[in-house]
């Protein structure tokens, strides 16, 4: 192979030095180049571990002679990709040298370097991501770009673009990693260069994962097809490089022979330093060196033509890998369409049988009111001949019965319905008297729940620009939201506890009570701690005699602090809405629900984002998406609300108020409300401003 070949010249070309004595700058010029063949080499096969080797001898002879030229950074660099790709990956020894590369290329001040000084920042970039340090990568990467656009360097712009997506795809910001990644295909599919296919298949791979995770599997599908049709394209290429070479190799069959010139050439070499003078020895040297260069470049190809049916052999085999990766991920995404196809068929059918049980129920209905109306004309009639009857009887018995006897029967029921009247008056009273006690029982505990909530000045003095829309099913809730502050922190809470009405709020006061426990008493203020010990609280004071409760609480956390300009965030099933940049988010709380299962659950997940530009922040009680209205009678759903609060979000907080109090009301119009309704809004901006 080509890289024997280059191996065995090297090393002639190292023996002929003396034990220990200096090599002449004759001897360093052929090493250094044999070693830049040798790096070229190993990276087209892939051998990153013997790159790595002949970067660090290269980088080793520029060092002892030249420390600020554009070879030795490019070579500085190189070594550093090698430590990224190689099989035992060093990131931190590479970032150390990326960054040495950027100041040698910044030392020479020339913009001829300006490309390669973007490519090593970066691969500083990358190296930072491989060590999991995102803030600082996006912080290069942003420095970066800006260079790019202006320069019009659309392969590193796109690269730049992947590399973010892969940042927020880790930080689970699904939505705005799509972005990245669609952008950075676009990009993509501008260059124009030859390796245009290496930025296309890293922004494919990139958008594929993302839609994966966000399950578009429709979507994902389509992208993997066209990544497998420019994998296809590119094997067809190296397949017709593998031609040409093959016909590279046809043209030089006399291997061996070079070989034996190459040995000859360098004894005659040495001995025509010893026996002619010291021009002659030059002009020798120099005829010599010319042939072997001839020689070496001649055996280069040779060597690389041989290389190419190994290559041949490796493409045939990566592109049925490839295919059967494509068959295997083909059938996992038909079995995942199958099981939403089921799921959704099974709804569907359900949703059939209720319409069916209504359309039964209703007209059992209208048979019954039918049936009743026929009874009560029924009954009339009875009624009116008894009636006839009676006033018969009553004018024969006039004529027969002596009238002080009528008139002793008619004084008797008199006084049984008056004692009827009397004693059905007092019961009346009775049940008056035990409903107004049960209502002022009911309003004097609203009146308690109340003053657990945060007061409104304390509330307005916290955040400015905010609103709460919080309406009960009965007088008691089982939604509350909390508000306290611990040095420079504001920790707010809002909660939907089990049930509503008394038991709601019963549940509200043990959880207000836990939180004013976690924060004052024990100084929790991460709000993943703060929910573990509210759910080991909640465990505690429901479940009996090692029985699991049914009762418990979906809850959202959030700090901010007002010091580092942070917001944080934790939820119980319950998620935290916001626009950022101009942007709409939602952070998912866990699905864990405090209270419930026979272990604590300690692995809430802490959301956190900077509060520059967070315009907004929205959360809710599940009461709101799940009322039944609208023209179909059906539940509002969650999507609805996220359009609806990023709808708002220009507006202000008592405008977004009045039109979320609107859109609830003539949504639910005539049908009974089913849940306590608690929706939270502020804007985070205006904190800064009071």
């Amino acid at each position: 192979s080509g890289l024997y070949v280059l191996n065995q010249i090297r090393e002639l070309n190292m023996n002929s030095c003396e034990p220990g004595s200096n090599e002449s700058p004759g001897n360093e010029k052929f090493r250094k180049w044999f070693l830049l063949r040798l790096v070229t080499l190993s990276d087209s096969k892939g051998d990153f571990s013997s790159a790595l080797r002949y970067n660090k001898e290269l980088l080793g002879i520029i060092e002892k002679r030249d420390n600020l030229s554009s070879m030795h950074a490019s070579v500085t660099m190189n070594t550093g990709i090698c430590h990224l790709k190689n099989t035992e990956k060093d990131a931190g020894q590479a970032e150390l040298l990326f960054k040495k590369a950027i100041l040698i290329f910044e030392s020479l001040n020339d913009r001829n370097y300006g490309t390669q000084l973007t490519n090593c920042r970066i691969r500083l970039a990358q190296a930072k991501i491989e060590q999991r340090d995102f803030e600082a990568a996006e912080k290069v990467l942003n420095s970066t770009l800006a260079y790019c656009k202006e320069n019009n360097l659309i392969p590193f712009e796109s690269e730049i673009y992947s590399l973010k997506a892969a940042i927020l795809l880790q930080n689970n910001n699904l939505h705005s990693a799509l972005r990245a990644s669609s952008y950075a295909l676009s990009l993509a599919y501008k260059v124009e260069n030859r390796e245009k296919l290496i930025y296309q298949k890293q922004a494919l791979e990139s958008h594929a994962q993302i839609l994966n995770k966000l399950g578009e599997y429709k979507e994902a599908n389509k992208t993997i097809l066209k990544l497998k049709k420019l994998i296809t394209d590119e094997l067809s290429e190296e397949r017709n490089t593998a031609k040409r070479r093959q016909l590279e190799l046809e043209k030089s069959n006399n291997l061996e022979k070079q070989f034996e010139q190459v040995s000859e050439l360098e004894a005659s070499l040495e001995q025509a330093e010893i026996e002619k003078s010291k021009a002659e020895t030059e002009k020798s040297r120099a005829e010599t060196e010319s042939r072997l260069m001839r020689l070496r470049e001649d055996s280069l190809l040779t060597r690389a033509s041989l290389e190419s049916a190994r290559l041949q052999n490796e493409i045939e085999k990566r592109r049925n890998d490839i295919n059967e990766l494509n068959k295997t991920k083909m059938k996992d995404s038909i079995k995942i369409m199958g099981e939403i196809i089921a799921d959704s068929i099974s709804k569907q059918i359900e949703i059939n049988n209720l319409n069916i049980e209504n359309l039964r129920l209703q007209k059992t209905k209208d048979r019954i009111k039918e049936e009743r109306e026929k009874e009560e004309a029924k009954n009339f009639n009875y009624r009116l001949g008894i009636l006839f009857l009676l006033l018969f009887a009553s004018t024969s018995a006039y004529f027969t019965i002596d009238s002080r006897k009528k008139n002793r029967r008619l004084k008797q029921g008199q006084e049984q319905i008056e004692s009827a009247n009397l004693a059905l008056g007092s019961l009346n009273r009775q049940l008056a008297g035990k409903n107004k006690s049960i209502t002022d029982s009911i309003q004097y505990a609203r009146g308690i729940q109340a003053a657990i909530l945060p007061a409104e000045s304390r509330w307005k003095e916290t955040f400015p620009d905010s609103f709460v829309y919080y309406v009960p099913k009965d007088i008691v809730s089982g939604d509350f939201y909390f508000l306290t502050s611990l040095e420079d922190k504001h920790i707010m809470a809002f909660a939907d506890c089990t049930g509503h009405g008394v038991p709601g709020a019963l549940m509200s006061i043990i959880g207000h009570n836990l939180l004013t426990s976690a924060i004052d008493l024990h100084g929790l203020i991460n709000p993943a701690e703060i929910l573990s010990f509210m759910d080991q609280g909640l465990r505690n004071t429901l479940q009996q005699d090692g029985q699991e409760s049914q009762d418990g609480m979906e809850i959202g956390i959030c700090v901010f602090d007002m010091k580092k300009a942070v917001l944080e965030f934790a939820g119980s099933r319950r998620p935290l809405y916001g626009m950022k940049d101009g942007e709409f988010f939602e952070w998912k709380g866990d699905r864990h629900y405090l209270g419930s299962g026979k272990v604590v659950f300690t692995n809430f997940t802490n959301f956190s984002c900077s509060m520059d530009n967070l315009s907004e922040i929205w959360m809710s009680s599940d009461g709101y998406p799940d009322q039944f209205g609208g023209p179909d009678l059906k539940r509002f759903h969650s999507g609805k609300l996220k359009q609806l609060l990023a709808s708002l979000a220009e507006q202000s907080a008592e405008e977004q108020k009045e039109v979320i109090s609107k859109t609830f009301t003539n949504w639910k119009n005539n049908t009974q409300q089913l849940d306590d309704v608690m929706v939270i809004g502020i804007r985070p901006e205006a904190m800064w401003k009071s």
